[in-house]
C-alpha cells in the first residue's frame, strides 16, 4: 500500500512517520524550486500551502488504513469460536456419522448455516462446511450436516467444533471469465483442474489445454 503525496519528494508509502519527513520539507525559509522546494517564505505560501494540507491529510488517511488494518487482523484472531450455553460454557458436541454431530444444549441452527466454515478438532483435525443443520427439539441439541465432498469429515475423535465468519460476510471472489475473439474475459478465482490435468495450462478462454495437442508451433 502507497500513499502518494503531492509534491514532497521524501520516501512515500513508508509506515515509518520519519520517513516521510513532511514537517522537514516544509518549512519557514525562503521558497526555491530547486535549493528550497517547501520554503513558505518569499512567495512559497501560494506554491505549498495547498499542498502541505493535502499532504498531511494523506498522511492521516494512511494512518487510518493502517488502524483498519490492525484491527481487522486482531478481529481474524477470534474469527473461530464455539456455540455457548446461556450459562456462558462450551456446549458439547458429539459424533453421530461421517457427515454429521451434534451440539448439545440449545437451538443453534441460526449459528450453523449452510457454507458456514468449521474447524474440527478430532482424532483427524481440520476445516469441514456446513451443509445443513436442524434442531432437535426431543433431545435438545442441533444435528449439524457437512458438505462430504468438502474438507475432512468428523470422525469419532470430535471433541471441538468450531464456526467460522457468517458466509452473508465473507468476501467474495467472482470466477474466471474466459475472453473469445470479440470479447474480453474477467478477473476471478481461476477454475479448479481436474485430475490428469496437472500438466495442462490454463489458456485465456478459462479452459485448461494439453500443451502437447493443444499448442500449434508455426514455423
Amino acid at each position: 500500500m502507497t500513499v502518494t503525496l503531492s509534491q514532497n519528494p521524501y520516501t512515500a508509502g513508508s509506515w515509518q512517520y520519519s520517513q516521510w519527513n513532511i514537517e522537514n520539507f516544509y518549512n519557514q525559509g525562503d521558497y526555491d524550486p530547486v535549493n528550497n522546494p517547501g520554503g513558505m517564505d518569499n512567495g512559497g505560501h501560494s506554491q505549498n500551502l495547498f499542498p502541505m494540507i493535502l499532504d498531511w491529510l494523506n498522511f492521516a488517511a494512511y494512518i487510518i488504513q493502517l488502524c483498519s488494518m490492525t484491527t481487522a487482523a486482531a478481529s481474524q484472531q477470534t474469527a473461530w469460536q464455539e456455540a455457548m450455553l446461556a450459562n456462558n460454557t462450551v456446549a458439547p458436541v458429539a459424533f453421530l456419522t461421517a457427515t454429521e454431530f451434534a451440539v448439545n444444549g440449545l437451538n443453534f441452527t441460526p449459528l450453523f448455516t449452510a457454507n458456514r466454515a468449521l474447524k474440527l478438532i478430532q482424532n483427524n483435525s481440520g476445516n469441514a462446511y456446513v451443509s445443513s443443520s436442524i434442531f432437535d427439539a426431543v433431545n435438545n441439541r442441533t444435528l449439524v450436516n457437512i458438505n462430504a465432498s468438502k474438507g475432512v469429515n468428523v470422525d469419532s475423535g470430535l471433541s471441538q467444533a468450531y464456526y467460522g465468519q457468517d458466509p452473508a460476510n465473507a468476501p467474495y471472489a467472482s470466477s474466471m471469465s474466459g475472453a473469445t475473439a470479440s470479447t474480453a474475459g474477467t478477473g476471478g478465482a481461476v477454475p479448479a483442474p481436474g485430475s490428469g490435468q496437472e500438466n495442462d495450462f490454463l489458456a485465456g478462454d478459462a479452459t485448461y489445454h494439453d500443451p502437447i495437442v493443444d499448442i500449434q508451433v508455426w514455423t
